[in-house]
């Protein structure tokens, strides 16, 4: 007799000594069969908090600091679409209008069916163009301040050296910079009035 089936005689007499373990074999489990129904992108997270991701090659870990960095990525205000500056269009399409490149042509294409689309373009225009005066403005401002602290011209030279500009008047470029942030007023002022005049449309 074969030495499995004595061990079964053995058994079946009740003398057998030997310790017995029984295993079963059982279809997947529950977390496999959902593991292999989701789509490529879905994730999942193991007993241990580990967080899994699908891909076209199988499972991959998903590190903690890169989920962090994804979670604080911008979303567009409209379809609330995670913004992936990798994609030119979504990046450049969410600097102007907070919002992801298709959305921005779906709302430039309702205001065109609804003809308002060239009074939106010269508001966004003049307002581009009002943040700019203003910037400029505040530069101008501050160039000012520095130059009334200033008795002379200093400019540091190509060796780190100190020089001081010959021939050019701190007062005279007090004057010119206080006319540019007159002229850059009233041109605020103007763009002001143009942006109410099509609000009011």
């Amino acid at each position: 007799m074969g030495k499995n089936l004595n061990i079964v005689h053995d058994w079946l007499k009740g003398n057998n000594l030997r310790p017995t373990s029984i295993n079963f074999v059982t279809d997947k489990s529950e977390l496999e069969k959902k593991k292999n129904d989701m789509l490529i992108g879905q994730k999942y997270s193991d007993d241990d908090g580990k967080e899994w991701e699908k891909t076209t090659y199988g499972w991959t870990s998903v590190p903690k600091v890169l989920s962090a960095i994804k979670e604080s990525n911008p979303h567009c205000t409209v379809c609330q679409k995670e913004i992936d500056f990798h994609n030119k269009q979504d990046s450049r399409a969410y600097s102007h209008t907070k919002m992801c490149f298709d959305c921005m042509i779906d709302m430039d294409t309702t205001r065109k069916l609804q003809g308002s689309f060239k009074n939106f373009e010269q508001i966004y225009v003049f307002k581009k163009q009002r943040d700019f005066v203003k910037s400029t403005l505040q530069d101008l401002n501050e160039a000012l301040l520095a130059l009334e602290k200033q008795s002379a011209i200093e400019f540091i030279n190509e060796f780190g050296d100190r020089e001081k500009w010959s021939g050019l008047s701190p007062e005279k470029i007090k004057q010119d910079v206080m006319r540019d942030i007159t002229e850059g007023e009233q041109v605020l002022l103007d763009i002001n009035d143009q942006l109410s005049k099509l609000d009011a449309k």
